[in-house]
């Protein structure tokens, strides 16, 4: 399996660490690697020219690595959202170990790491990758071997592995025909589990339980998921269902008397309106995602 070609960034201000991360990937036959001794640098690494394999710093100190994560599978950073994440974690950060893996990770390594410690963990994610899963606050590799109890599984993706398919031009070619297939899979599992969390949403706003606090939180969420929805599917019929359905709820938010329930109700059913109009997998583009090379 050759590397020359797999795209590489090393988001870790330890210079000493970059150094020896660059010669265990040096040795491996990996030619294409950047530093980036910051956050931003790596960000702007990321947004200029992609990557197809990351080792992020994920420390408190370091800035909000997790959200730079979550934009890089949700698209909103790069055009592929498929890169090998490798999170770089301190052995005291084990709180942060959850926060980590729910960005979409792919795998973890403990500061400091031996040369056969990343090694090993190249030539695992080499031999096979996870598929994606999609739901309204992840996207990334799945984790549980089954549901919940009570809950059905979300549907999986099969994405591609960079580490796998980079070598040669044909590889390359091989690798964007995979990654764009796969990427419209998870454009249109998005749209729809957005859309689910919006009905459900505004479902719950007449439960007689619900503070008026609650309520607000809910709105605004409903607020937060129309708007991604928009930048999504772009302009459309549904566009303009969406937002009156957000100007709507900006208007329930900024009432200063309580919403009667016939109210919230005829506010559900507009938005169970709304996803049953969403876009089919057919038909979709994916105006969100559609970065240029």
């Amino acid at each position: 399996m050759s590397y020359f070609h797999v795209r590489t960034v090393i988001g870790e201000p330890d210079p000493d660490l970059r150094a020896k991360a660059r010669h265990a990937l040096e040795g491996l036959g990996f030619a294409e690697i950047c530093d980036a001794p910051s956050l931003a640098k790596a960000h702007q690494i990321l947004r200029r020219e992609g990557a197809d394999l990351l080792f992020l710093n994920m420390s408190a100190e370091e800035g909000d690595a997790i959200s730079l994560v979550e934009q890089i599978r949700s698209g909103r950073l790069t055009k592929d959202p498929f890169p090998i994440v490798i999170a770089l974690i301190e052995e005291a950060a084990a709180a942060l170990v959850k926060r980590i893996a729910c960005s979409g990770v792919d795998d973890a390594l403990i500061k400091p790491f031996s040369d056969e410690a990343l090694i090993a963990k190249i030539e695992g994610l080499s031999n096979g990758r996870k598929p994606f899963i999609v739901t309204f606050d992840y996207i990334g590799p799945e984790r549980r071997a089954a549901p919940r109890q009570g809950m059905t599984s979300a549907r999986q993706i099969d994405v591609p592995n960079p580490l796998a398919m980079r070598d040669g031009e044909e590889g390359r070619d091989g690798y964007a025909a995979s990654r764009d297939h796969a990427r419209g899979q998870l454009e249109q599992e998005r749209i729809l589990r957005l859309g689910a969390q919006m009905e459900w949403l505004a479902a719950k706003l007449s439960d007689p339980s619900l503070t008026e606090t609650d309520k607000l939180t809910r709105l605004l969420d409903i607020e937060w998921a129309g708007k991604e929805l928009i930048g999504r599917i772009g302009a459309s019929s549904q566009e303009q269902l969406l937002r009156q359905l957000i100007s709507q709820s900006q208007k329930l938010r900024k009432s200063e008397q309580v919403v009667p329930v016939a109210v919230l109700e005829k506010f559900h059913e507009a938005m169970k309106l709304m996803v049953r109009t969403l876009p089919s997998a057919g038909g979709l583009s994916v105006p969100f995602l559609a970065r240029p090379d």
